[in-house]
């Protein structure tokens, strides 16, 4: 289980006080959103996921989340949009994950079986 709350970086383009949560955006209007050095659970929890899953010796992996990882398609004064709440407003680190979980092999090799 990660914790996407208490260790990210704050929410891209974080309104003005008392806006509440995540906001809807457009990449016009919130290039921060698409920093790189963003991360949606902290760079220590993304080191300690990436290790477990580079050492992880289980036939199955299962990450659980508390918010939508697919991007998901919305507009904005007719620009594509995004939820900086969820994942949307972290792609940099969505990508980063997505690609560790494709390096790593859900099945081990044993008895010449993969």
């Amino acid at each position: 289980m990660i914790d996407g709350r208490q260790y990210r970086s704050r929410e891209a383009c974080y309104g003005p006080p008392n806006k509440g949560g995540g906001h809807l955006e457009s990449n016009a209007d919130c290039p921060e959103r698409l920093a790189a050095g963003r991360s949606m659970m902290g760079f220590a929890q993304e080191s300690w996921l990436y290790s477990a899953l580079a050492h992880s010796k289980a036939q199955w992996n299962v990450i659980a989340q508390d918010v939508l990882m697919a991007q998901l398609k919305q507009k904005l004064n007719d620009a594509d949009a995004f939820w900086t709440d969820a994942w949307d407003g972290y792609p940099a680190n969505r990508t980063r994950l997505l690609k560790r979980i494709q390096r790593h092999p859900r099945v081990q090799s044993r008895g010449g079986r993969r």
